[in-house]
């Protein structure tokens, strides 16, 4: 975040909540005396509800001053999330104060209660339905402005108290003719209290836990990494976490392996640089190296990589599950977490797979699959050389199990049948050794 932003925040944080805390403690000392005087749980219920806005302006203070404080040693991403804590806070008083609406309103239906509204009740309602959208108005329209989460909760809260005020003021002109209005708008203004706490929640949580990225986000970072390389850089694997106004990202991209280190350090160099200056984001670059031929190219992954082993596992699926109907729990058989993994694309479509594990007999390559459009065009081949070259260097000796009609394949890379035929998943395979 800028300095000007920063201070924008500072100042209209500071505004609304010293704003909102006076004007509210004022409106709830002329509520709960209109609705003592005229014995309505709704307009008492209504008072809580504004005094309780008193409570959420101070927290949109006090969170917004501790915001506001810079990095340190144990906070080197600042202090910005205490204003979604704080934001957190808002909406749970909300959701508290909408149950104690239901309740009181239940018991007074229960207990057959009419209210006695008159002149006072209607002009203090509808003082109240003027003064809360106009606050209501303020805090959203410069909380989406300074990018506040607590100022727009808040401001949802003062609108919530208009609303609830203006459905208390046309209830007041029915209540002669029903006797349990009252009762009946007191539950009413209490649910749209608890709706409003759960959007306010929901809304806050999801950035607190980490959200994935938004489309808006992947566009501008596929139009910036255009303007970094002039070939595309594969974005995945994307990253976001919320610091308050201050947003860290991180994801990877796809490198020549061939690549010097010095160029691959320019190109992730001028694309943070790119992004700090278009999108105000910090971020953290990742680079997997590929081998390549002309047309594939290959990476290797390791198993907590969700975004590559979902792809890997889709291939699995087709290939193995789909095509040659292997049981599902055989194919995943719960060992990819210990596995070296490949995948070959052509361009961005991830088109085979194989990966490869330690075990008391050596190395085991294993779960080598090629899309069905995509055999007999080398890519079996590329995926198999890649391998072997970086098996060859850990001087172990490595084997696998190859169904009948690959035999012949493997042979030409120079693995040999080794003992009898056998049967794996209902399919006839040979063990062969490298």
């Amino acid at each position: 975040m800028d300095k000007n932003t920063e201070n924008k925040y500072s100042k209209y944080t500071k505004i609304e909540g010293r704003m909102s805390l006076i004007l509210n403690l004022l409106l709830f000392a002329v509520k709960y005396w209109a609705g003592v005087v005229s014995g309505s749980v709704a307009m008492i219920a209504d008072a809580w509800h504004t005094l309780s806005d008193s409570v959420t302006s101070l927290i949109v203070l006090l969170g917004a001053k501790v915001a506001d404080k810079p990095p340190d040693e144990e906070h080197p991403f600042g202090h910005g999330r205490a204003e979604l804590i704080s934001t957190i806070i808002i909406g749970v008083l909300l959701a508290i104060v909408g149950v104690v609406f239901i309740h009181d309103s239940i018991v007074k239906l229960n207990e057959k209660q009419p209210a006695d509204f008159g002149l006072i009740a209607i002009i203090v309602t509808s003082v109240s339905v003027v003064a809360k959208e106009i606050m209501a108005w303020f805090a959203i329209k410069y909380g989406k402005k300074v990018n506040s989460h607590s100022m727009v909760a808040d401001g949802w809260h003062h609108r919530t108290d208009a609303l609830s005020s203006l459905l208390i003021l046309i209830g007041i002109f029915f209540a002669d003719i029903y006797w349990w209005m009252d009762g009946i708008l007191g539950i009413g203004v209490g649910l749209f209290i608890l709706v409003t706490a759960y959007k306010i929640l929901k809304d806050t949580i999801n950035p607190l836990i980490g959200e994935g990225p938004d489309e808006e986000l992947r566009e501008n970072l596929e139009k910036i990494s255009a303007e970094v390389y002039h070939e595309t850089l594969h974005i995945h694997h994307i990253h976001v976490h919320k610091y308050g106004n201050h947003t860290e990202l991180t994801f990877h991209i796809r490198l020549s392996g061939k690549m010097n280190l010095r160029d691959a350090n320019k190109i992730t160099s001028k694309l943070v640089r790119l992004i700090r200056k278009k999108l105000k984001i910090s971020s953290t670059v990742f680079i997997d190296a590929y081998e390549e031929n002309q047309k594939f190219q290959i990476i290797r992954f390791n198993y907590d990589d969700e975004f590559h082993f979902i792809q890997a596992s889709n291939i699995r699926k087709k290939v193995f599950v789909e095509e040659q109907e292997v049981d599902r729990d055989l194919e995943f058989d719960g060992l990819d977490k210990y596995c070296q993994h490949y995948l070959v694309f052509d361009n961005n479509r991830a088109i085979a797979t194989a990966r490869w594990r330690k075990t008391d007999k050596g190395i085991k390559i294993e779960r080598f699959a090629v899309l069905k459009e995509y055999r007999n065009e080398g890519v079996g081949k590329f995926m198999l050389h890649t391998m072997i070259n970086d098996l060859d260097s850990l001087d172990v000796m490595f084997y696998l199990h190859a169904q009948e009609s690959a035999v012949k394949f493997y042979e030409k890379f120079g693995f040999r049948i080794e003992g009898e035929q056998f049967i794996e998943a209902n399919i006839v395979h040979y063990k062969m050794c490298y």
